[in-house]
């Protein structure tokens, strides 16, 4: 595994981001569809997400990092929101993170979870949240690395979804 470092979305790795955008799309998943089409506006949408104002009415404030490699390469996106709504309590939590595609297995999940971890010890929470798919056993191995004590499941009806488990991660460590 490389050196790594989480950052705030930057203009000057927008090479580098629309890359693993691309990777994203070309593997079926089009979650950047909005970075792909206007760049700057995605990521003005990101820092604006940090403040309470404006935010629809069932969002949160969170700060966005972008798990960055010493070559610049982006290798992963991470999402920290500041609290916790009943929805979020049961299904997103706290921190959510995705590594891109090529860069899975080379332990870049557990590393930017810590990183995200730190990043809420930061910003004063005593405990974070995370939650994952029960079948997702790369995530839930990423999680309990990290501390995660499972705290419970949930079953969505509707929708149907696969079983969902919370993760609670004590960050006074």
């Amino acid at each position: 595994m490389k050196r790594v470092e989480l950052t705030e979305p930057r203009a000057d790795l927008r090479k580098q981001f629309l890359e693993m955008a691309d990777e994203w799309r070309s593997s079926g998943d089009d979650r950047y569809k909005d970075a792909l089409a206007d760049f700057d506006a995605y990521v003005a949408k990101l820092r604006a997400e940090k403040k309470t104002k404006d935010l629809p009415a069932d969002h949160v404030p969170q700060t966005t990092f972008w798990l960055v490699g010493e070559d610049n390469r982006v290798i992963g996106v991470s999402r920290l929101r500041h609290s916790l709504t009943s929805v979020l309590k049961e299904r997103g939590g706290h921190i959510g993170y995705e590594i891109r595609p090529s860069e899975r297995r080379k332990g870049y999940g557990t590393e930017i979870l810590r990183l995200s971890l730190a990043k809420a010890r930061q910003m004063g929470l005593s405990r974070a949240m995370v939650t994952c798919d029960d079948d997702n056993v790369a995530s839930v191995r990423i999680i309990e690395r990290n501390g995660g004590k499972k705290a419970g499941t949930t079953v969505s009806k509707e929708p149907p979804r696969p079983p969902h488990s919370q993760y609670w991660i004590d960050l006074s460590q």
